[in-house]
């Protein structure tokens, strides 16, 4: 019953008459396939992969006979059962394409909609298809590969920037040489590997004011007082009358420190640790942003 109505489902769009081959019906849905397409017929390597489906949960919705299609169009080079992300993609290459709410199939007229407005599959497969490749255009594409540009150009690498004076600032606090991928996230093998491989670095302590700390926290907080010092005693106004108070207490100026050095020496790595994994993580999904027209 499920083979044949996704049978009556892919028949609707005829993928082989606008050129589209090896034909795959997805087995982990009850709706969906997914067909491949070259862009240039002198290249064997890099064709586009086009998957057409219903999620699972959406098709056991039953509040409405009308569910939605998720189709997603990638570039990239061949492989075994679909494509490979490219690493270093051109801006004039048909760029990733994502659909997620914009296309409707009903399950039991069999018909195709656009949002309210009834179409054809073959307009469907078309629209996605010429969205794809719309970055190929040397004027229509133009909008397009300044999309791209923006997200894998400029926003990336300001967040790049970000997530390396990150870096340095939490070296020069712990000593740690600290280093996140995102793809570990992807892979959890590959972190596994990488902690099994990498030796665990060992730093040095020292004991300062009785407290038990590394050398570059000790500099850190050094430098940091110092400058604090520095505006204190040239822009004395700009402290309240409480901090004085403080500073004017020998206990007070312990409980400080102490407290203080804590802060910087066990929460301040941690927050910085979490500021790296963030930022590096938006910068890879600029990296390979998909885009929606």
């Amino acid at each position: 019953m499920e083979n044949d109505e996704n049978k009556i489902f892919i028949e609707k769009f005829h993928p082989e008459k606008f050129g589209f081959f090896d034909l795959t019906t997805f087995t982990n849905v009850n709706i969906g396939f997914s067909v491949k397409k070259k862009f240039n017929e002198s290249d064997n390597d890099n064709v586009t992969l086009l998957s057409i489906y219903i999620p699972n949960r959406i098709f056991g919705e039953i509040k409405s006979t009308k569910k939605l299609l998720s189709i997603h169009a990638t570039y990239g080079k061949k492989a075994e059962g679909g494509v490979v992300i490219r690493e270093n993609p051109k801006f004039n290459d048909p760029i990733d394409l994502i659909f997620p709410d914009e296309y409707y199939y009903d399950i039991v007229s069999k018909g195709f909609f656009k949002k309210d407005k009834e179409i054809s599959a073959e307009e469907i497969i078309k629209e996605v298809y010429n969205k794809h490749i719309k970055s190929t255009k040397l004027i229509k594409g133009l909008y397009v590969r300044n999309k791209i540009k923006f997200y894998r150009i400029y926003l990336r690498l300001f967040l790049k920037y970000i997530y390396i004076y990150f870096h340095g600032v939490l070296y020069l606090v712990s000593g740690i040489l600290y280093s996140y991928d995102p793809l570990d996230e992807l892979i959890p093998d590959n972190k596994i590997n990488k902690l099994e491989l990498e030796p665990i670095p060992v730093i040095e302590e020292v004991n300062f004011l009785g407290y038990k700390t590394t050398h570059h926290c000790i500099f850190f907080y050094s430098i940091f007082h110092l400058y604090i010092y520095f505006i204190f005693t040239n822009f004395p106004d700009i402290f309240s009358a409480n901090i004085i108070k403080i500073f004017g207490n020998s206990f007070s100026i312990l409980v400080y420190v102490m407290f203080s050095l804590i802060i910087i020496d066990k929460v301040l790595p941690s927050i910085l640790k979490l500021l790296i994994d963030i930022f590096s993580q938006w910068e890879f999904e600029a990296k390979y942003k998909t885009v929606k027209l």
